[in-house]
């Protein structure tokens, strides 16, 4: 029979790393680009910029989630693991 072996510490530790590199994901893409300048190409940097940012906003809300569900789905594991070495003990 195959084995699975998952380092749990392991995986909270990567886990954690994700998380505190999504905290600190920052652009340095200003918010506004020539306030009084008309310039169309000006208008359209602004509007892109904007794009940028809510697009990284949704990128750092979807690592939050997917860590989450991570971090569920490794506990689960190691809960079934542990009942299943308990079980497995009794008999």
């Amino acid at each position: 029979m195959a084995e699975i072996k998952v380092a749990f510490p392991a995986v909270h530790e990567a886990i954690n790393q994700i998380e505190t590199a999504s905290i600190q994901l920052e652009s340095d893409i200003p918010q506004e680009i020539g306030k009084k300048n008309q310039l169309d190409i000006i208008v359209e940097l602004n509007e892109i910029n904007v794009l940028l940012q809510e697009t990284l906003a949704f990128y750092r809300s979807l690592l939050g989630k997917n860590s989450r569900a991570t971090r569920d789905a490794v506990n689960q594991l190691n809960e079934s693991d542990q009942k299943a070495a308990a079980s497995i003990g009794k008999s």
